[in-house]
């Protein structure tokens, strides 16, 4: 993985198993220049080792699942806390969420990789990659990388 946050372009990976079966390697694009805290934390939760325990409390997407999965729209995970869509945090700001930092990419094809937030500025851990455009979601969701493999 990538980890140069000053760069306008860096790539990291998620790999994916279903039901305990390694599957596939998804390679994401991030765009630090339009949200940089965003890809800040998504590169540390990415990229932190372990899992979230009592024993080792450090944030990660390790062992996590996509815990929405709507057909022909999109996969949502990132919930390293509760595991079930409830929970998750920022892992670069005190507040535990980050401001929205940009609208101006558009969710205008499959594999645009958002932020899931209850509402304006409420950016923390969950993210979703969608399946197809779906415009509805533009200046509601901050879009901050594109899937490049593994769709």
């Amino acid at each position: 993985m990538e980890n140069e946050l000053r760069s306008e372009i860096s790539h990291c990976f998620l790999h994916i198993s279903i039901a305990g079966r390694p599957c596939r390697k998804v390679v994401i694009e991030l765009y630090h220049l339009e949200c940089p805290k965003i890809c800040q934390s998504f590169l540390q939760l990415i990229s932190n080792p372990g899992t979230t325990s009592k024993r080792n409390p450090l944030p990660c997407y390790r062992g996590t699942e996509f815990h929405r999965v709507v057909e022909s729209f999109m996969v949502q995970g990132g919930d390293f806390e509760c595991f079930d869509g409830t929970g998750g945090y920022s892992a670069v700001t005190k507040s535990k969420t980050i401001e929205d930092e940009s609208f101006r990419i558009s969710h205008d094809r499959a594999g645009r990789v958002s932020m899931a937030n209850r509402g304006p500025n409420t950016n923390g851990s969950q993210f979703f990659i969608t399946l197809k455009a779906t415009p509805h979601l533009d200046k509601k969701h901050v879009c901050f990388g594109q899937v490049i493999e593994g769709m």
